[in-house]
This record gives C-alpha cells, sequence and structure tokens, in this order.
C-alpha cells in the first residue's frame, strides 16, 4: 500500500518489503528481507567492536547512533525510522535503547535451556511491542530459533481440546510470573513449577516440529515483530517465548533488538494503558524513504501455515533438510 503523504525523493528506486503473518495470537509478522547482507555487516561489526566479553558468555550491547561509526549510525537511524513508522509508536525516554546480542555457539544442544518469558519481563511492564532483526544465518541444525509454544497461527481455530502450553502460559501470566526461571524456583508453589515445566515441553515440542506454536529461525535480514499485549491492551500470555541453545559448527547468533514501550502519559490507568496498546495495533503498511513496506492483511492469512517463518526460495536453494525427520519448513517428514 503506496501512502501519498510520504513522497519518495525524485529518481530513486523504490524497494518493497512485505511482512507475513506467522500467527495471529499473539499477532507475529515477519519479513525476510528487512535489512541487506551490507547492513547485518556493518551491525555486527558495530558490535564486534564493543568486544565480545568472556568466551561462551551472551553479551548484549546498547547501541547509540552517536557513538557509531557514521555508516552503522545512517543504519541503525534508518532502521529505528521504519520500525517507529510500522508500529506507529514514537521513541521517547522511557525506552530502552536499540540492544545489540551476541549468542556464541555451545558444544551441545540445551535445547530451551535459557527459559521462557513475556516481555514484561525485569519490571519492563509497559512494552507492548518487540523488534527482532536478525543479522546472521543460524542453520536449524545449530538451533537459535525464538519460539512461542503457544502461539496460534493463521488458518487455526482456537483449539477447542486440551492445550497445555496455552493453559500453562495462563497459568503463569495469571499468578503475576513472566519467566519459567522464577516459576521453576524451589520457592514457587508446585502447580506453578509444574506449568513452566509444561510450557517449557511446549516450547521443547515446537523445535521437534510438532504441530502447534511457532518458532521463528534466525535468517540474515530477517526482522520478526511481535505483539506483547493482545488487542484488548492486556498483557498476553500467549507471547511468551524464548530462544532456543545455538550450538554445533556454528559462529553464534546475532541480533538487534527493540522494545516499544507505552509512553508515560498514558501510563496513569489501567484503561489509559489498554487504549494506547490496543491502539498501536497492526503493523501500518507504509513508505519510509525509498522502502514501501507492505503487511498481510490479518483477513487474508487464513492459508494455514508451518510452525517456522518459510524461507525465501532464494536463501532456501542448495541447502540440506534441517534435521533428519523434518523437512526445510521445520515440519515432521
Amino acid at each position: 500500500v503506496f501512502d501519498p503523504s510520504q513522497p519518495c525523493t525524485a529518481g530513486a528506486v523504490m524497494q518493497s518489503r512485505f511482512f507475513q503473518v506467522a500467527a495471529v495470537h499473539p499477532l507475529i509478522c515477519v519479513c525476510d528481507d528487512f535489512l541487506s547482507a551490507e547492513d547485518c555487516r556493518v551491525l555486527i561489526a558495530a558490535g564486534a567492536a564493543g568486544g565480545r566479553g568472556p568466551d561462551g558468555a551472551k553479551i548484549r550491547i546498547d547501541l547509540d547512533p552517536k557513538g557509531l561509526e557514521p555508516q552503522a549510525a545512517a543504519v541503525l537511524r534508518r532502521v529505528d525510522e521504519e520500525i517507529t513508522t510500522l508500529t506507529g509508536q514514537e521513541c521517547h525516554e522511557d525506552e530502552l535503547p536499540w540492544a545489540l546480542h551476541f549468542t556464541p555457539a555451545g558444544e551441545r544442544d540445551e535445547g530451551m535451556s535459557l527459559g521462557l518469558h513475556l516481555d514484561t519481563n525485569n519490571s519492563r511492564t509497559y512494552r507492548v511491542v518487540t523488534a527482532i532483526l536478525y543479522l546472521n544465518t543460524v542453520p536449524a541444525a545449530s538451533g537459535g530459533a525464538t519460539v512461542f509454544p503457544s502461539a496460534q497461527r493463521p488458518g487455526r481455530i482456537a483449539a477447542r481440546r486440551a492445550w497445555p502450553a496455552l493453559e500453562a502460559a495462563q497459568r503463569l501470566e495469571a499468578a503475576g510470573l513472566t519467566h519459567t526461571g522464577v516459576a521453576r524456583s524451589a520457592l514457587a508453589a508446585e502447580e506453578i513449577q509444574q506449568a513452566a515445566r509444561t510450557l517449557l515441553a511446549g516450547a521443547e515440542d515446537v523445535l521437534r516440529g510438532g504441530n502447534r506454536g511457532v518458532m521463528v529461525q534466525p535468517e540474515e535480514g530477517r526482522c520478526c515483530i511481535f505483539y506483547t499485549r493482545s488487542g484488548s491492551g492486556a498483557v498476553d500470555p500467549w507471547a511468551f517465548h524464548g530462544g532456543a541453545s545455538v550450538f554445533g559448527d556454528c559462529a553464534g547468533k546475532w541480533t538487534l533488538q527493540k522494545f516499544k514501550e507505552i509512553p508515560a502519559a498514558h501510563r496513569h490507568s489501567s484503561a489509559a494503558v489498554a487504549l494506547h496498546a490496543s491502539s498501536l495495533r497492526p503493523l501500518r503498511p507504509c513508505v519510509v524513504g525509498t522502502t514501501e513496506f507492505q503487511v498481510e492483511d490479518l483477513k487474508a492469512s487464513a492459508e494455514p501455515r508451518p510452525c517456522v517463518a518459510a524461507e525465501p526460495e532464494r536463501r532456501r536453494a542448495g541447502r540440506e533438510p534441517a534435521r533428519a525427520g523434518r523437512d526445510r519448513l521445520g515440519r515432521r517428514a
């Protein structure tokens, strides 16, 4: 959808990017070529300049354009403008800066050892939408996927039979718990510990190619945007997610992440929070600079989808199946 209120530069060549709906609950949208290979290289270089930290440790580097080399600063400013326009939430002082994350590869598959969480974790109560940009490709055989064990894929009606992972997520959120690590503490009630184990088991089932939930595999340039709050503005238990371990013959995983938060001016009441959060849904088709962003209409996303965001044909060509017994989209063969 072209927005005539945002005219492009005369003579510029327009680019088109498309966000596909990967899940309807929580709303998850994925764009496979959001960043170019050069964009990814520049951002990784900016992170590498900040140091890797102790061997085997996951690191986080906050990025400020003012402290970056000109090329990296330009990429970060452009990405920030694009995510701001797509989500409709302007940047403000109550948000954390863009953060670059590096997860080193371990020697063995540890599954969901880092646990699952809602992005309102760590007392960041007012987060509403998250953007994850994958800066390098991690082969499915080396893990690294972002897993949503209770996400509802397009084309599926809400489950009428028992869905243990969803029920567990709802139980944890109702108890005010936003991370399975806390829920599994020996100090937690047994039913809460069991809910955490059930939710983690659901995530492991997604990794094995189960027929519920969603996972997004890191592909260079891919962007995943998802909502922590539902259409009513309430924190959404369906949005529990986590990163699978990275292992094997792999260079690790680089991501760039931004949490969009509700500004202080809209935090004075639960009704104000809900109203503002709901106003940010769904993503907005728009034109930013010379890039036109199209977003799949929710009503048009009724076609059943696999649990993994589909890889573009140009990236799939020649790739071996990710894991024995599964096809390239992660489904059972």
